[in-house]
């Protein structure tokens, strides 16, 4: 009993070193992310469920950084306060760093579409 207490204690620790380390080498400041349901997923079209994960997104200066990394590519959208899209992308599977323009300033909505999935937050270029 206690070797097994043990060996869960040992692997509770591990694991969250493991994370911890991971988002602390991430530079700049986190974006909160909202998980919104896509069109085809939207009211009335059958179960919403929720996503594995929520993407941990860091922004310094123009650069985002992504803590995951995706399987498949996902498309990236900048919105002014109007909903009017300055910006978009596509973030190509495996990448973990977007560079976005310098000559954007000010603050905006990120959109990540990954699948049926938008995840939106407020970032301040």
């Amino acid at each position: 009993m206690k070797k097994n207490l043990f060996l869960l204690m040992t692997l509770v620790v591990v694991v969250t070193t493991s994370y911890a380390s991971v988002h602390m080498m991430l530079p700049g400041q986190r974006i909160h992310l909202q998980v919104n349901w896509g069109e085809e997923t939207g009211l009335g079209h059958g179960d919403q469920k929720s996503p594995d994960y929520i993407p941990t997104v860091y922004l310094e200066s123009h650069m985002l950084y992504f803590a995951e990394v995706f399987g498949d590519s996902v498309s990236i959208e900048l919105a002014d306060a109007s909903g009017n899209v300055v910006y978009s992308d596509y973030l190509p599977a495996g990448t973990q760093t977007l560079s976005l323009p310098t000559t954007l300033s000010g603050t905006y909505t990120l959109f990540i579409y990954m699948g049926n999935y938008v995840f939106a937050g407020q970032i301040t270029l």
